[in-house]
């Protein structure tokens, strides 16, 4: 059974290192698919879906799709399941909220935990307390945030709250920002919005794990024709109920990257590869795929479906995108809009 690997762009990861030496340490063969931001299609609305395959909604995995059509490709004639680790960062990882999640499981631990949030966050002591100890239920704190993100209020976003901060892209129309605060509002009036769980590390893990399944479930329908099926243990609902019963604070323990799986895997997997120091970051392909893409996009998108149906600003897009460095969280969104517009073209043909 061979192993797959991409090489990474940033020249600091030392990702490729490891994965030779897991492979021979496994005794298994390593097979090298180009690099990482070969196989990045995030900013190319107009590329066809891998076999043509239409999807039900916009895809977001973009990032890895290159990849995943060279490995249902190079498997041809080989094993029909492909192995991949959707869903271990939030089985094992820490989640944004683990700081107030260890607070409940260790309530005497206040000043260490404390402590340990301000340095990581560099926020005062007294914040922090404010932070770790406040009780605000799911549904408060996320009308709460979206009001603030409608008025446009810099309202700052505790970081371990139930959710990551509102923004709204500045590029949106007076005409797509209504339809989305429309959209939002008959939410709150008639969903029952409940959390997944009642510790926020858990729904956060919880929530991103459904998400996963549902890009996962995405990409086998995609690559079907292909004979091929691509799967995570990490999803099996065995591995994630037990693994989301172990305490939150045991998974940063003894400054181990993943310290739960460590203890699960000992004796079989050696304890360097969970105290490496630099692990996989896609961020540097990322902005490598938006330099060599960029202009293809923003000519792609102008008088696309999106401007025409007058939901984005191409000015502000343009005037963002003319920053030799933009900030990821922009990068992020021209994902988005890069996305829906591929979706909406070839919904529409």
């Amino acid at each position: 059974m061979p192993l797959y690997h991409e090489t990474p762009d940033d020249p600091m990861n030392q990702d490729s290192q490891w994965a030779e030496r897991i492979s021979e340490d496994v005794r298994m063969p390593l097979i090298k698919v180009g690099r990482v931001v070969d196989g990045n299609r995030s900013f190319e609305p107009a590329a066809e879906y891998p076999n043509n395959e239409i999807p039900e909604e916009p895809i977001y995995w973009s990032d890895i799709e290159g990849y995943l059509s060279r490995i249902s490709e190079m498997e041809a004639g080989t094993s029909r399941i492909h192995v991949t680790g959707f869903g271990g960062d939030e089985l094992f990882a820490s989640m944004p909220s683990s700081s107030w999640s260890c607070l409940r499981e260790h309530p005497l631990r206040l000043r260490d935990i404390r402590r340990q949030y301000s340095a990581d966050y560099r926020i005062p002591p007294h914040q922090a307390i404010l932070d770790l100890t406040d009780n605000t239920d799911l549904y408060e704190e996320l009308r709460s945030s979206f009001l603030d993100a409608e008025q446009g209020h810099n309202h700052r976003s505790s970081p371990c709250g139930w959710h990551d901060v509102i923004l709204i892209p500045e590029f949106l129309t007076t005409k797509a920002r209504d339809i989305l605060y429309s959209a939002i509002e008959s939410q709150f009036k008639h969903a029952d919005i409940r959390p997944l769980s009642p510790d926020r590390s858990r729904h956060q893990a919880l929530y991103s794990l459904s998400m996963q399944a549902r890009m996962l479930n995405q990409v086998n329908r995609t690559f079907a024709s292909d004979d091929i099926t691509f799967r995570s243990p990490y999803l099996d609902h065995g591995i994630a109920d037990y693994a989301l019963c172990a305490p939150i604070s045991a998974r940063t323990e003894g400054n181990l990257h993943k310290a739960v799986l460590y203890r699960a895997l000992k004796g079989i997997v050696p304890e360097t590869i969970f105290r490496r120091p630099v692990k996989g970051d896609h961020s540097y392909s990322l902005y490598l795929a938006w330099q060599r893409s960029k202009d293809s996009l923003l000519n792609s998108i102008t008088g696309g479906e999106l401007d025409e149906e007058g939901l984005i600003d191409m000015p502000a897009i343009r005037r963002r995108a003319s920053m030799p460095m933009p900030d990821i969280t922009f990068l992020f969104e021209m994902q988005r809009v890069a996305a829906v517009e591929r979706w909406l073209r070839h919904a529409n043909r």
